[in-house]
């Protein structure tokens, strides 16, 4: 089924794609937080009930979200000067993913909020139509101090290494990931109080580096 609200400029079109099998199996993973990886310096770890992700694929940013019980969900998305260029309600869910396309809008940021009950969660997004060789990206997850989303899109086949710092340049984490095209992938730090960088470097050696 596609679903496509817009039919004038400056509304945001929404395409929902919920035929394609491969990719749905990748939302249903990520969603679910089940493509995901936790690793420790000590036993104790922030407790969250609800969290955002958001990946982004030429003009389309897929928003995903999950939370510990189903409830009303309000997305509404913002541009920079703080207008409100889209919005819907997503009635008794626990989680979805919902690909939103800005084809139609200007290039810019904008700011997706998603409330469940009184709690409201925030993603700053950057929409752009120009080409980018560099499409790994690493994001916090919202409502949540220790996940971190890497996402790589549309890569057909390749192999990743992603090794994670702390802010003594110790190794703690130092994995390779196989790609076959969307990847994406949620790495749980626990116990970790200083800062820490992520550096991913694919197979012809281009490096990405992004530090909280």
């Amino acid at each position: 089924m596609r679903c496509n609200i817009s039919n004038r400029p400056g509304v945001l079109a929404i395409y929902l794609k919920i035929t394609f099998m491969k990719k749905i199996a990748l939302a249903l993973s990520l969603i679910l937080f089940i493509s995901s990886v936790g690793f420790a310096r000590k036993k104790d770890t922030p407790v969250s009930t609800s969290g955002v992700g958001v990946m982004k694929q030429g003009s389309t940013f897929t928003l995903y979200y999950k939370a510990s019980q189903a409830s009303n969900v309000k997305v509404s998305i913002y541009d920079a000067t703080g207008a409100l260029v889209y919005t819907e309600m997503i009635r008794k869910s626990d989680g979805f993913s919902r690909p939103y396309n800005f084809s139609k809008l200007s290039e810019g940021d904008y700011t997706i909020s998603v409330q469940d009950g009184e709690r409201v969660l925030v993603e700053k997004i950057t929409y752009s139509e120009s080409k980018s060789g560099n499409l790994v990206n690493i994001s916090r997850v919202s409502g949540f101090d220790n996940k971190y989303l890497l996402t790589v899109p549309g890569k057909s086949s390749d192999v990743i290494s992603v090794k994670i710092y702390d802010d003594k340049d110790q190794v703690l984490y130092d994995q390779k990931e196989s790609l076959q095209g969307d990847f994406a992938k949620v790495y749980t730090v626990e116990g970790l109080t200083g800062n820490l960088l992520f550096s991913i470097t694919d197979s012809k050696g281009n490096t990405t580096q992004k530090g909280y």
